[in-house]
């Protein structure tokens, strides 16, 4: 992006900082609880390493899983996040070089619109969805890169999102499952004096104890016999 550009959108991510630099200021407060100083520093981790150039090399899981959620970006690095996004938009732009194409009022609208329609996304999810339009992995622009183009792409991203969330779903469900056949694997770490005393009485954790003893006086019959 030249210089020239990046003013422009600098200055028009000013003017619109109701939504981001506002908010910022409202959540100076909750700064206090730990899990906010995490979250902020997560942000400001994550749009660094968002800036580097070339081809940005994470995978949809982690993306997904744990990247950094737009909205959670916008509340507390709300003016650097939406300059990363347009800057994301304005590079397939700059990539392209279509006749029909994004002025630096319609890069904006372009990024609210997807900030609004794909609040769920990541910003690493942003990072590989504009990389691929680059590379074509969302199909190819005839001479025409506007906002519904940004949009068929995002929806493809949340596609790809949504399967990966129903694997992960199935495979913990199955997890659970097979932990819950056999009673008697059913193990409990204490953490506190209370806790050991709970498990002391604890009908499940008794019951499992039961359980392991007669299968372990079975096998001592069994060996006893032959």
């Amino acid at each position: 992006m030249t210089e020239q550009k990046q003013s422009k959108l600098l200055d028009k991510v000013s003017q619109t900082g109701g939504k981001g630099s506002s908010q910022y200021e409202t959540t100076q407060a909750v700064f206090k609880t730990e899990r906010a100083v995490q979250l902020h520093k997560k942000t400001q981790t994550s749009l660094q390493t968002l800036s580097a150039a070339g081809v940005y090399r994470e995978t949809h899981a982690n993306a997904i899983f744990h990247g950094t959620n737009v909205g959670t970006a916008l509340k507390f690095e709300g003016e650097k996040t939406r300059i990363a996004l347009c800057e994301m938009v304005q590079s397939v732009v700059d990539f392209h070089e279509m006749k029909k194409t994004l002025n630096v009022e319609q890069v904006l609208f372009t990024v609210e619109t997807l900030i609004e329609d794909f609040p769920a996304m990541t910003l690493e999810q942003w990072r590989l969805a504009c990389d691929g339009m680059k590379q074509g992995k969302f199909g190819k622009y005839f001479e025409r890169l506007k906002t519904q183009e940004f949009r068929d792409a995002f929806l493809a991203m949340e596609e790809r999102a949504a399967e990966l969330r129903e694997r992960r779903h199935e495979y913990e469900s199955k997890q659970v499952t097979r932990g819950a056949d056999d009673i008697s694997k059913v193990t409990y770490q204490p953490t506190t004096i209370e806790d050991l005393r709970r498990k002391k009485n604890a009908p499940i954790f008794a019951l499992a104890k039961h359980i392991a003893e007669l299968n372990k006086n079975g096998d001592t019959s069994s060996n006893s016999e032959t």
